[in-house]
């Protein structure tokens, strides 16, 4: 049985982009991914952001709660 997220996946980028750039990150140099995953105890969006010019540490992680909007980033230089 799945779940059924309460946030849109347009919702989502919109609330961990902000949170990148509370961070000072200019989004401009990356390529984006997002994934949901539910189970009983996480039910967490996942919004990888690629760095396009391959530098090391230029990749970063956005967590996004789906119930709470809640965020945590992870990674990055």
């Amino acid at each position: 049985m799945g779940h059924q997220a309460l946030l849109t996946q347009e919702q989502v980028l919109s609330i961990a982009n902000a949170r990148a750039l509370k961070a000072n990150v200019d989004l401009s140099g990356y390529d984006v991914r997002i994934e949901f995953e539910f189970t009983e105890k996480n039910h967490k969006w996942y919004v990888f952001y690629n760095g396009t010019d391959n530098v090391v540490g230029n990749d970063f992680l956005i967590l996004v709660d789906d119930i709470t909007g809640e965020t945590h980033l992870f990674g990055g230089s």
